[in-house]
């Protein structure tokens, strides 16, 4: 025998109401749920382990906080429902980079709504450089504070090298190198060079306030502190290649440039002739002359005494004249070095005619020294 089975349907009126949860808990039942017209329906709301029930949103406007159930009364129309929640506890990535720490470091637990301090140190030798932040960059702080935490976050600290500067600077007279402002990179060493122009010696070297002598290096090692440094120089010499010891010995004691164009005797030589030539710029008797003048074969041998300063390698010059009171100079030789011995000679190979007199006169042509 066969049974039949009838099913009969009547049509319910009723509305639906739409239940969601976020993450961290469930909100049952979900989806969209049938609530026939009039009747009542209860949403409960729970969350897992990890998180709080934050809020629980009815018709998107209406907030009624952390309740873990909700019951629509006599529904007659459409309706939501949302639940929200908090994890208990969010993570702060702590990270530092060389040169330094930050403090606490790694995954940092926060409670949710409470703050976090994380302190900022840089190693000796190092200086904080910058401090990302979420992306961020926060310049160079020794700290940062996390408030109110509602989500996870991330700090970065980062160092650099620290660097010291040391002052160097050189007087009139010579060079330092490096000079100026120069920066140094912690626990490096840096040296300098110093060197004096033509004309100057190396004098003295003041380093931190302490003199150190004439040198031409100094290295600052393991640099830790600022530093300075300064060169000094003395003229020893002065643009005509005069040495300014001799000038001092005969009196001149300052403006050595224009002593050495100073007749101080009215011989009509400069000091800086006297000087070339051996003779005293003090002494109108001393005076650049021939010592001699012997006949030989057709010519005359003058001699003439010189001065071998060290450092004077000026060429010299002979005149001659036949009249001393209305002839006048004429120069018969020219750029005649210096005899190492100081006695210097020279032939002239071309006299004038027989019984007519004539006169030698030895000068300095342009000065060269080193």
């Amino acid at each position: 025998a066969s049974l039949r089975i009838y099913v009969f349907f009547i049509e319910v009126e009723g509305n639906t109401i739409t239940a969601s949860a976020g993450t961290g808990g469930q909100i049952v039942p979900a989806g969209v749920v049938f609530v026939p017209t009039g009747s009542n329906r209860t949403f409960a709301v729970s969350n897992d382990a990890s998180h709080g029930i934050l809020d629980v949103v009815v018709d998107a406007t209406n907030h009624f906080g952390s309740t873990n159930s909700w019951t629509f009364l006599n529904v007659t129309s459409q309706h939501t429902i949302a639940a929200w929640f908090y994890p208990l506890t969010c993570t702060v990535a702590a990270a530092a980079g060389p040169g330094g720490t930050i403090d606490p470091a790694g995954s940092v637990p926060v409670a949710w709504m409470s703050s976090q301090l994380f302190a900022i140190s840089n190693n000796v030798g190092s200086l904080v450089s910058n401090v990302l932040v979420d992306s961020v960059w926060r310049g160079a702080t020794n700290e940062w504070t996390f408030s109110n935490v509602t989500n996870d976050h991330a700090i970065d600290a980062y160092f650099m090298p620290a660097t010291n500067l040391i002052t160097a600077s050189a007087g009139p007279g010579g060079t330092i190198s490096p000079s100026g402002s120069v920066w140094v990179v912690w626990n490096a060493t840096q040296s300098f060079t110093i060197a004096k122009l033509k004309g100057f010696a190396i004098s003295n070297a003041l380093v931190d306030s302490v003199w150190q002598g004439p040198t031409n290096q100094w290295t600052f090692s393991d640099v830790t502190a600022p530093h300075a440094i300064q060169a000094y120089f003395e003229q020893m010499y002065t643009t005509n290649g005069t040495l300014i010891a001799w000038l001092k010995f005969y009196g001149y004691l300052s403006e050595f440039e224009t002593a050495d164009w100073t007749d101080y005797d009215g011989d009509l030589s400069y000091a800086w002739q006297e000087y070339q030539a051996g003779t005293i710029p003090t002494n109108k008797q001393s005076v650049f002359k021939a010592l001699r003048v012997a006949y030989s074969n057709g010519s005359n041998l003058v001699t003439w005494y010189a001065t071998t300063n060290s450092g004077v390698t000026t060429y010299m010059k002979i005149g001659r004249s036949t009249n001393l009171l209305y002839g006048g100079w004429s120069f018969s030789a020219s750029n005649l070095s210096r005899s190492a011995t100081g006695t210097n000679a020279w032939w002239d190979t071309n006299l004038p005619p027989k019984r007519i007199p004539y006169f030698y006169r030895p000068t300095i042509t342009n000065q060269s020294y080193e």
